[in-house]
């Protein structure tokens, strides 16, 4: 298997995500899966961007985007709108603003495999058609408000890496050998 590292780098590193679609499901105690929520990302670039949460649940979205000039967040009863600041600087960085920040750490993990790749110890790597298969385990503590693939919860992370694409195609958590939850990208 032979990968261009400085074309696969910069893809996964990428500031665009142009119709992402992800959904999550979980797994319970007898094997039966439900999907979670469902979330849409669709960014130009670090400062021009829309996202949706929809809880597949309870029915509520969350909706948010940034124009360059403002962030704007509805949860379906509530809007939010922060401006940018005009002049952002090292100590006030507009990085808060990117699609980066939103609330869903693990997406953004899944879209830029290097935010993951930090944060864990990769103790298996086996190539599987086009994709890079890694068994994972989480490095250390994380940050709260942090939901991304690494919590420090005695978890099992296999992750597919899509080596044409350089990002997560899917990842699977599980507890003690169990499959508890599935992570799965497409575009729209």
């Amino acid at each position: 298997m032979r990968v261009d590292l400085s074309a696969f780098l910069a893809a996964a590193t990428t500031t665009r995500a142009e119709g992402v679609r992800a959904t999550v499901v979980t797994v319970d105690e007898t094997g039966a899966p439900t999907t979670e929520s469902v979330h849409e990302l669709d960014a130009q670039d670090l400062l021009h961007w829309t996202y949706r949460m929809r809880d597949e649940r309870t029915g509520e979205t969350l909706d948010a985007a940034c124009n360059g000039h403002q962030i704007t967040r509805t949860d379906g009863t509530y809007t939010a709108v922060s401006e940018l600041p005009a002049t952002p600087t090292r100590d006030d960085p507009r990085y808060f603003y990117t699609w980066l920040a939103i609330d869903d750490t693990w997406l953004v993990e899944m879209l830029r495999p290097v935010d993951l790749l930090a944060r864990v110890l990769v103790t298996e790597a086996r190539p599987e058609d086009n994709h890079l298969v890694l068994r994972c385990e989480p490095l250390g503590n994380e940050p709260s408000p942090y939901n991304g693939f690494s919590i420090p919860d005695g978890r099992q992370i296999v992750a597919a890496l899509d080596l044409e694409q350089a990002r997560f195609s899917q990842v699977d958590v599980y507890h003690q050998d169990k499959l508890t939850a599935r992570f799965a990208l497409s575009t729209t």
